[in-house]
């Protein structure tokens, strides 16, 4: 499966689904962000992912609320995404 930055997904890793903030082009891995480290990152192989996960708007807008405060200062872009998305539902 092809996953890409923004994507929401289900992964060991984590209880909660985590958000995927970056790749590395040399290697399948992949940089979430997840709830039980306040949004911090953790690298993951793509093996490690099970799907996608299926979210409303708002939920993903909670998970992303529930991170640190530093996390929207490094990820603007991907928040404001969210904010607009949620404005249109």
């Amino acid at each position: 499966m092809n996953y890409n930055i923004g994507d929401f997904i289900i992964t060991h890793a984590s209880r909660q689904p985590a958000l995927i903030v970056g790749k590395n082009n040399q290697s399948p891995d992949f940089l979430i962000s997840i709830k039980e480290y306040e949004g911090d990152y953790r690298w993951v192989d793509q093996a490690l992912i099970i799907q996608l996960a299926d979210l409303k708007s708002e939920e993903k807008l909670s998970i992303l609320a529930n991170f640190g405060s530093w996390f929207y200062e490094e990820h603007k872009f991907l928040y404001q995404e969210l904010i607009i998305e949620n404005l249109r539902s």
